[in-house]
């Protein structure tokens, strides 16, 4: 047994000389040195495991946290499906244009939108924000969000979070039923409750942590059950087993949740990137109350903000196209094509700006640009053609 031992610490002792891990042998107090014994060679493993224990941890750490696999600004067109008969989402029509009782019905780009990004989101990625070894933070001691590391794909996956969220309210309370006199589609009902999960949760929790129940379902596998639920609604709907309301009414109120959610994000974004700000009252620059800086490279949350919103405009990008096909009559009608596809070219520049390093400088910098100030000027633009659009809906 102790020659099998000593033939694969000979081994690993070979290894780690290549590798530059080379032991010296035991120098005695006379000067001579001898041999270390089995023991201490097979003790002196620990700090090149311990190396490559870390290098692993940083590996998978780099691979799950900081890869965003599958991003394409052209995956709406991927999702939504070619039908033989274009219709708006839950419009009847006779078959070949004559008539008949047999109606053909078609589903809803938007909820294939839904679908297209959950699937990105929760199957083809890691589910960061709930992963237990992620939540761990920097072996315990600092939150990811306060490095510079590993945080960036949680920000972006937490903002297209937001927008399915805020969709999936529509569909739920407006879009599924009709005029709100109709009972909600349990399938729309069954989808939102999963996405209104805690996106921190896992299995098992912090049994201190208010906000999560110690044991539950895990946010990752409620979103990817919301898959399911979404996909079974838009099958009733191009059966003509369910509801789509594409009113203009119905358009205007989505329009109008989405401008008031790019309003609130804009304005974080302008708070975030002033160090300070010119005051009325004693006509002079005052610094910013909160969490306003000009610290440039050196602020480690301004990639957070930075993320999330351009999460939000990825998630946009994708579901404003749905909304278009889905709303197609109507946009017809009021002419609002020209001012739709403006917004479309907004919500993609905003979603493809990504910065090796995002810097929260002055406005005026030289040195270290202001990332923050750019992406809120594009989400007020987003925000403006909304309501245009939401104005020529009203009149």
């Amino acid at each position: 047994m102790t020659r099998i031992i000593d033939f694969f610490l000979d081994l690993w002792d070979r290894l780690m000389s290549v590798l530059g891990f080379r032991r010296s042998p035991v120098r005695n107090i006379d000067g001579s040195y001898e041999e270390r014994t089995a023991l201490s060679r097979l003790l002196g493993l620990g700090r090149p495991l311990l190396a490559l224990a870390v290098l692993l941890w940083l590996a998978y750490c780099t691979w799950a946290f900081s890869v965003l696999r599958g991003f394409d600004l052209n995956y709406p067109q991927a999702a939504m499906t070619e039908y033989s008969v274009s219709v708006a989402s839950g419009e009847e029509v006779a078959p070949g244009g004559g008539s008949g009782d047999t109606k053909t019905c078609a589903p809803s780009r938007i909820v294939e939108m839904q679908v297209a990004l959950l699937d990105q989101m929760v199957n083809r990625n890691e589910w960061v924000a709930a992963n237990p070894v992620y939540k761990l933070g920097l072996f315990g001691v600092l939150d990811w969000e306060d490095t510079p590391l590993f945080d960036n794909k949680m920000s972006f996956q937490l903002g297209v979070l937001n927008m399915m969220r805020l969709t999936g309210i529509e569909m739920q309370d407006s879009l599924g039923r009709v005029r709100g006199t109709s009972s909600i589609d349990t399938d729309l009902q069954g989808a939102q409750s999963l996405l209104r999960v805690n996106e921190r949760a896992w299995v098992f929790n912090n049994p201190f942590d208010p906000q999560l129940q110690t044991v539950t379902v895990a946010a990752g596998s409620s979103y990817r059950q919301a898959i399911g639920l979404y996909q079974r609604y838009n099958s009733r709907l191009a059966a003509c087993d369910a509801l789509f309301d594409a009113r203009a009414d119905n358009l205007f109120t989505l329009m109008n949740r989405i401008a008031s959610v790019l309003g609130s994000m804009s304005e974080r974004l302008a708070k975030r990137a002033r160090g300070e700000e010119w005051d009325p009252r004693t006509h002079a620059f005052v610094p910013t109350e909160g969490d306003g800086n000009d610290a440039g490279w050196f602020d480690m949350r301004a990639d957070n903000l930075f993320h999330l919103a351009r999460g939000e405009m990825y998630a946009l990008h994708g579901l404003m196209q749905g909304a278009k096909a889905d709303f197609s009559q109507v946009i017809e009608q009021r002419n609002l094509a020209d001012v739709w596809e403006r917004m479309e070219a907004h919500a993609a520049e905003a979603a493809a700006l990504e910065p090796l390093i995002v810097s929260n400088g002055s406005a005026d910098g030289t040195v270290a640009p202001d990332h923050l100030s750019i992406m809120a000027a594009h989400v007020l633009r987003v925000r403006a053609n909304l309501v245009e659009m939401r104005g020529i809906l009203d009149r």
